[in-house]
């Protein structure tokens, strides 16, 4: 579970505690608000091959403590292997359904999650007390056999103003890139050629410079909404390989909505050659990027991290190399420059 840094919460041990059963994995939190109820989010998943009459008794007893004793706002989110469209024919599905809709919560999505060409079930879900004003939904898009859900609600979580970011800049028009043009051309720069002394002479001419640039480009404080940042993407995903990621975001829509033999086919075509693509580009990208900082071991470690996201602090206890194994710390590291210098043509 991920929670944006700008959120107060609280882990509730006490209910994780309540999770007694094997394989079956939750975390619930608890959102802070001192002007309204508290909302208590959780994540749950339920391997397919879990008792679900057990199941059933564990979430009760969750449910019972949150909105039963507590009475507070919940949104219990996951992969609960329980396909809500059997409720009628499955006895242990229907007994779900029922203890959830015993506490007034109910299902924000309502279509199937994961799809194949033999089958369609519902098994993931956001479950909530809290139905008014939200939206929910599901986004089509393979990167899971399971399809994405989401659910956004108009609920406040965050202290005043944290929605928006302040930030500084400058308006770099080409009316302003003109007027400091000019301005540079009437500066007299006699005081910065006649000094002898360079580091002087090099002080005075970024004093004068940033008086002007200052004056022609001021900075101006704006306000960027949290909501319109987009997540950057991955470098070496060009404009090009999007296009092609949108293409066949597209295609996958297609074969599911039309599960026809040939959208099916024409889909996979698409994505294998965009998969071969993209491994491509990534591994071209960071063969650039070593054999640009080939002479800098400290930025060449900083790129092997980033590939591998090591933990900070990793200790390595051994290395093999040719079917040798290497304990003893100076010979490891030795051995793994070694193997790092063969990787980088000379």
């Amino acid at each position: 579970m991920y929670v944006d840094e700008n959120i107060a919460y609280n882990v509730r041990h006490d209910i994780n505690d309540l999770n007694q059963l094997k394989y079956t994995e939750s975390l619930f939190i608890e959102i802070e608000k001192s002007n309204s109820q508290n909302i208590v989010v959780g994540v749950v998943y339920r391997p397919p091959d879990q008792n679900i009459d057990e199941f059933n008794k564990y979430i009760d007893a969750v449910l019972c403590k949150i909105t039963g004793q507590e009475n507070k706002l919940l949104y219990i989110m996951g992969d609960f292997n329980i396909n809500l469209f059997n409720d009628d024919v499955h006895k242990p599905t229907g007994e779900f359904v029922d203890v959830i809709t015993s506490y007034s919560l109910y299902p924000s999505i309502t279509k199937p999650t994961r799809i194949t060409r033999k089958s369609a079930t519902l098994i993931d879900n956001f479950f909530t007390n809290n139905y008014a004003n939200q939206t929910s939904g599901i986004i089509l898009t393979d990167i899971s056999d399971h399809l994405p859900i989401f659910v956004s609600t108009n609920l406040s979580v965050y202290g005043k103003d944290t929605n928006d970011v302040v930030i500084e800049i400058r308006d770099m028009s080409v009316q302003n890139i003109d007027t400091l043009k000019d301005n540079l051309r009437k500066v007299d720069w006699a005081n910065v050629c006649e000094n002898h002394d360079a580091n002087t002479s090099y002080n005075k001419f970024i004093d004068k410079f940033k008086e002007v640039f200052d004056e022609c480009i001021p900075k101006k404080v704006v306000k960027k909404s949290r909501t319109k940042n987009r997540m950057p993407r991955a470098p070496w995903i060009t404009y090009s390989l999007l296009k092609c990621i949108r293409r066949k975001n597209k295609l996958f829509k297609k074969q599911i909505q039309k599960p026809t033999d040939a959208n099916v086919q024409r889909y996979k075509m698409y994505r294998n050659r965009l998969n071969s693509l993209l491994r491509r580009a990534k591994q071209n990208y960071f063969s650039s990027q070593l054999n640009k900082e080939r002479f800098n071991m400290r930025n060449t470690w900083k790129i092997l991290n980033s590939v591998l996201r090591c933990p900070k602090k990793t200790s390595c206890q051994k290395f093999v190399s040719n079917n040798e194994t290497y304990t003893d710390p100076p010979k490891v590291a030795n051995k793994f420059n070694e193997f790092l210098q063969a990787l980088v043509p000379h």
